[in-house]
């Protein structure tokens, strides 16, 4: 178990190591009943390893699993809130910057999947904008089932959740839960910054009009551009004068042109 980060800032605040590389840092709250198998499931995630006889969870507790979802190298920082009712006033503090939920029941309990709703409403008071998946854990105990699946993805689809059975004893679906909640968590980003950008573009300024010229800089230009007319004409007389080596002449006293 990691340290946990400042609640302030609960992405920023968590330092990588110097030789990790990854494109996207992700905060991912996990919560549930007491003894859904929460902490099984991250423990299955990150290690690889499962315990018969797992204590449960005191606050929270915090890890980090590196994924590859769609060519992007994400990390996830998964946050394992305690279950039991004693800490339920507390857990909303931890949700604070969180762009993925994870709501865990118990397939042999239909107690833990009745508790989904009040747990999808205190992720839509506190973090609003995250992703939600609901994973069915202990999918294993298939004789011992008491939540048909049906049932779970009927209320899944009323809900527009994701909907993901695993088991974290034999590792079954796990990595793929959290890679469908990763994916899901990257298709908004882009959605959202392809709307952002269609909006500017959209809703970009027009270009500022160009100032009227006032009626005296209007006359001043007409007197301009007759005198360069005039210059102009003078030049070219000139001009072609000096072609045939002979200069104009100025008019003689009789009015007539000089030849």
């Amino acid at each position: 178990m990691s340290s946990i980060p400042d609640l302030k800032s609960p992405v920023s605040s968590f330092v990588p190591l110097e030789n990790e590389r990854y494109d996207y840092l992700f905060k991912v709250v996990v919560v549930g009943d007491s003894g859904v198998g929460k902490t099984s499931l991250i423990q299955q995630l990150c290690f690889e390893r499962f315990a018969n006889d797992q204590k449960s969870t005191i606050g929270v507790e915090f890890n980090s699993k590196s994924l590859l979802v769609d060519s992007k190298q994400v990390k996830i920082q998964l946050w394992d809130t305690a279950g039991q009712e004693r800490f339920r006033s507390v857990a909303p503090s931890y949700y604070r910057g969180s762009l993925g939920a994870v709501i865990t029941y118990d397939t042999t309990y239909a107690k833990s999947f009745e508790q989904i709703q009040f747990w999808l409403n205190s992720l839509n008071q506190h973090c609003p904008t995250a992703k939600i998946l609901v994973i069915g854990n202990k999918s294993d105990l298939v004789d011992l089932r008491a939540v048909p699946i049906e049932v779970a993805r009927e209320f899944a689809e009323q809900e527009d959740l994701v909907l993901v059975e695993a088991s974290a004893k034999d590792l079954s679906s796990v990595e793929f839960a959290f890679n469908k909640l990763v994916s899901v968590i990257l298709a908004d980003r882009n959605a959202t910054s392809l709307a952002q950008e269609t909006y500017s573009n959209a809703h970009s300024p027009p270009p500022p009009a160009a100032e009227k010229p006032s009626l005296s800089n209007v006359i001043k230009l007409k007197i301009d551009e007759r005198k360069a007319k005039k210059r102009n004409s003078k030049l070219d007389q000139w001009g072609i004068s000096k072609k045939v080596g002979r200069q104009p002449q100025k008019m003689g006293s009789h009015g007539g042109n000089c030849c």
